[in-house]
């Protein structure tokens, strides 16, 4: 888990920003998060799901796994 809920500075329109690791990703990170955004379906429409496959969350040029990494909360 990332982002504001982590920080501790939600508000009322905070998500809860997860970052999902599997290595059945890293096709195609669009497909992937709608799959992901269906399962959430009757759980939470509060949950934002990034996809990663251990490779791209790994890529230093990624400013976004750059910043889960600093800020981020593991989960498993």
């Amino acid at each position: 888990m990332f982002g504001s809920i982590i920080k501790g500075k939600t508000h009322k329109d905070s998500d809860i920003d997860t970052c999902i690791i599997s290595p059945v990703f890293g096709k195609d990170r669009q497909r992937e998060r709608v799959l992901l955004m269906n399962l959430r379906e009757g759980i939470s429409d509060l949950i934002e799901p990034h996809p990663y496959s251990e490779k791209d969350f790994q890529n230093s040029y990624d400013s976004l796994s750059s910043q889960i990494k600093q800020t981020g909360l593991k989960i498993f």
